[in-house]
């Protein structure tokens, strides 16, 4: 730019969430944004059909409405896996903006994105207002905090519009309130994986779990397992549950052409990764770290700092990282096969690298606002010389 504004909405917003990152950023342009949202609001709009008709036909308006406005900025998007956003965090599974790789609970279809265009007669603009309608869904819980049916809406709304934290509070509550539901349990390991900042962690994958005891065939708990393996270098078992997905999509064939490219990328992984280690070629990098001088104010001399590598085309999981410290500025470091993360995953298997330093103002980690980059230097093979990153900019 994974089910409901009505689910529709939110189930696109998830699938962009994970993908990007679970699949290192790997991305499956899946069509027309404008075809893609088209069918996600006709698919929203039946899904509030069974709700009074003056609050039916303020929430179609208000998708119709959103639709339009969102066809005025056209484009071809991507979808993150999510996972299988970020993506899986996984290409296939981010979608887009509307359409994220963590989709909302159910069908891969909508997780992958179709390239079908549905036509819908008759949709004209409203002048509805979607910033009213989540005000409205938000008085309609303080009213009934135990509406089940308002707070799935409100937690795949508040996905898609990139408000994780309430969304993941709002999943929270849903579990408390229908424990041992997959749905829910799979919108929460979404909600997690986005407000951490697109990364897998335990309680996500321990949502995860209890999502596929109850369903094993639970499509998008499938798509964000296979994505979160994934990105912790488990390519082995992410093609597995790929595969078992793979046999859940039926006739979609668009879907099916989607799955079967990322796992044979994941396959294509595993080759690579079979190569790099029986080759002792014991390849290093060395790295010339320096912070920006207009910069030294900004942060202190104890802050950490992040020098990592990634694979350009495989897991986002990093391939090798060193940390130091601000005051050891600037400073020459060395990247090998002993800094890496996760066995089997380092920089001797994948021969495009990317590099990048980072000042951490909260000292993990995971990237944050605020944080001080450098940026992504590639490098193929064995450099002769030494690279050079200057720590320059601001994440907003």
């Amino acid at each position: 730019m994974t089910p409901y504004i009505v689910i529709l909405f939110l189930l696109a917003v998830p699938i962009v969430a994970v993908m990007p990152a679970l699949l290192n950023r790997t991305r499956i342009v899946t069509g027309d944004r404008v075809a893609d949202n088209t069918r996600i609001a006709l698919e929203r709009i039946k899904e509030v059909r069974n709700v009074d008709d003056k609050d039916r036909l303020e929430a179609e308006d208000e998708i119709k409405n959103s639709l339009l406005e969102d066809a005025q900025t056209g484009g071809a998007v991507a979808s993150r896996i999510i996972p299988i956003r970020h993506s899986l965090w996984i290409p296939v599974f981010l979608i887009g903006t509307s359409i994220g790789l963590y989709a909302g609970i159910g069908d891969p279809a909508r997780l992958l994105g179709s390239s079908d265009s549905i036509q819908e007669p008759g949709l004209s603009q409203s002048s509805g207002d979607v910033a009213d309608m989540i005000r409205q869904l938000e008085e309609r819980i303080e009213a009934n905090p135990n509406n089940v049916e308002a707070l799935e809406i409100a937690g795949q709304v508040y996905a898609t519009l990139g408000d994780y934290g309430k969304a993941e509070m709002t999943y929270r509550r849903l579990n408390d309130l229908v424990p041992g539901n997959p749905d829910y349990l799979t919108g929460l390991a979404n909600a997690v994986i986005l407000t951490n900042g697109d990364t897998y962690t335990e309680e996500a994958e321990s949502f995860i779990r209890q999502a596929l005891s109850i369903d094993p065939r639970h499509q998008n708990a499938l798509w964000i397992s296979a994505l979160g393996a994934s990105s912790r270098g488990q390519v082995e078992q992410a093609i597995r549950q790929l595969e078992t997905l793979l046999t859940l999509v039926g006739d979609e064939e668009s879907v099916r052409q989607s799955l079967l490219t990322v796992i044979e990328q994941h396959k294509s992984m595993l080759n690579d990764a079979g190569i790099g280690e029986n080759g002792a070629t014991g390849r290093s990098v060395a790295v010339e770290v320096s912070l920006a001088p207009g910069l030294s104010g900004a942060v202190s001399g104890t802050d950490a700092v992040f020098i990592v590598a990634r694979a350009v085309n495989g897991p986002p999981a990093p391939l090798a990282v060193r940390k130091i410290e601000v005051s050891d500025l600037p400073r020459t470091v060395v990247l090998t096969r002993a800094h890496s993360m996760v066995e089997g995953m380092n920089i001797d298997v994948f021969d495009e690298i990317v590099v990048q330093a980072r000042v951490s103002l909260t000292g993990v980690a995971q990237t944050n606002p605020g944080d001080l980059v450098s940026e992504s230097v590639p490098v193929s093979g064995q450099p002769e010389t030494a690279l050079s990153l200057l720590i320059d900019t601001v994440l907003e």
